[in-house]
């Protein structure tokens, strides 16, 4: 590495350095000092080698961002997502976070979460578990770094990230990974004593939040109706 001063004062740092496809870069910094340029100089070489930016006042772990996104979720007030932002939906993002991402990410910094790096983690989670899952993982991690983005945690712009399928340009890590294939929709018939079942729950065992919001489901599962379709409800998240 080596500085020079140029004729306005500025310190200029450059280094020699090799990008993820072996050839050769020659980066710059430039600032007042010494220091600013090599932190310049330091923002240039891990664009060129392909490393997620992490902003240097702030390192979180993948765990303190699911935490930090989850607060943030659960709390959104902003009216263009309210009604997508739905109580049950942060209560599935969570039990995905708790279940999968912390256990096998949690402690990993997040500029340390590479395309390449993630597409593995989600590799070994359709492996281990199913394909459903995995995509689920994705959705998930994918929403918790657009949001890191949007907070300044992250400064990917132009980022140049090797995953399994080549090199990419992204903003977002876990986008450049690969969608696993889901296996097609399985239908079958439930028998009088499994639907009575699943009446009970409904009544008895869903929590409580949930029926509250529903107030009309609640009535027409009630012992005196005559006639139910569970068709009819199709469309509420149970």
């Amino acid at each position: 590495m080596t500085y020079t001063i140029e004729q306005s004062g500025l310190i200029v740092a450059r280094a020699r350095v090799y990008d993820g496809g072996g050839r050769e870069r020659r980066p710059s910094g430039s600032g007042p000092t010494e220091q600013a340029a090599l932190a310049a100089l330091q923002v240039a070489v891990d664009v060129v080698v392909g490393r997620v930016l992490a902003n240097p006042v702030q390192l979180l772990t993948v765990a303190d961002l699911a935490t930090a996104w989850l607060k943030a979720t659960y709390h959104d007030d902003d009216p263009r997502v309210l009604r997508q932002r739905r109580e049950q939906t942060v209560d599935g993002y969570a039990s995905v976070i708790r279940a999968h991402v912390i256990p096998r990410a949690g402690v990993i910094p997040i500029a340390e979460i590479t395309a390449h790096r993630a597409d593995g983690l989600l590799m070994d989670i359709a492996r281990d578990k199913s394909a459903t899952t995995s995509n689920k993982v994705r959705n998930v991690m994918s929403l918790m770094f657009d949001w890191a983005i949007q907070q300044g945690h992250l400064s990917v712009a132009g980022s140049i990230q090797n995953s399994r399928y080549g090199a990419v340009v992204v903003a977002n890590p876990i986008r450049a990974t690969r969608r696993a294939d889901e296996p097609d929709t399985v239908y079958f018939e439930l028998d009088a004593g499994q639907v009575k079942y699943i009446l009970h729950l409904i009544r008895e065992v869903w929590p409580e939040r949930h029926r509250a919001r529903y107030p009309e489901l609640l009535a027409a599962l009630r012992p005196r109706a005559t006639s139910f379709s569970l068709l009819s409800y199709a469309s509420y998240p149970l």
